[in-house]
């Protein structure tokens, strides 16, 4: 998923959602998260993840948000998209989604050199490197001593951060209590994102407009 807010249009899921040593992926699994919004859940986020025969990854996603207020519904969220992934490089990417009336499509392939983006009828480049918002699995560790190019997931739009371990630190994921590894995105995109030690994303957390979003993973399957 990768969940981003515009104002009152919370959420540029996280589905959305990318990269390094797929150790998490092994054998396929799925994933379910729980989205909120200032404290109050606003909707849910399914992944899941499998093994390409040719060695790649695949991860699809699904998000629907509701954000309500005194119990009006105020903003609107839908998305799905897949991700192709093969030796730490996004290889294929197609999304659509719904942000409160804005509808988004975007597909992104890889050939090598760099990666070409098309979203809406509108074409750009980037890097061959580059990581996405879905945010679901840390990019390779080579990357991350660096400026990261990331694809908003949503939009299809390109942005430059940074990527900083912050610490190692205790948290609660699905009722057992783990040591997870707290990165913080700086720059164009700015997000806390903590992962497991088998580098899968258990939450993502961001203010934006003053509101404070959270992405928290609830339960693992196969």
């Amino acid at each position: 998923m990768a969940l981003s807010l515009r104002g009152w249009r919370y959420v540029s899921v996280l589905f959305l959602l990318v990269l390094g040593v797929a150790r998490a992926a092994a054998g396929g699994e799925t994933r379910d998260y729980i989205v909120s919004v200032d404290d109050k859940e606003a909707g849910t986020y399914h992944m899941t993840i499998d093994d390409e025969k040719d060695g790649g990854v695949k991860m699809t996603g699904q998000a629907e948000i509701r954000v309500k207020v005194l119990g009006v519904t105020a903003y609107k969220y839908s998305y799905g998209g897949s991700e192709l992934w093969k030796d730490g490089r996004l290889i294929s990417f197609a999304s659509r989604c719904n942000d409160d009336g804005k509808k988004f499509e975007v597909t992104a392939v890889s050939d090598g050199k760099e990666l070409r983006i098309k979203a809406n009828d509108k074409e750009s480049k980037a890097s061959a490197d580059t990581w996405t918002t879905s945010y679901w699995r840390l990019p390779d560790a080579k990357l991350r001593k660096a400026d990261l190019s990331i694809m908003d997931a949503d939009t299809g739009r390109t942005m430059t951060s940074s990527l900083k371990l912050v610490a190692n630190e205790k948290l609660r994921i699905g009722g057992k209590e783990q040591t997870c590894a707290h990165y913080r995105l700086s720059g164009d995109a700015k997000v806390d994102l903590w992962y497991d030690a088998e580098e899968r994303l258990v939450r993502q957390q961001w203010l934006e407009d003053g509101h404070k979003t959270v992405l928290d993973l609830s339960k693992i399957g196969k």
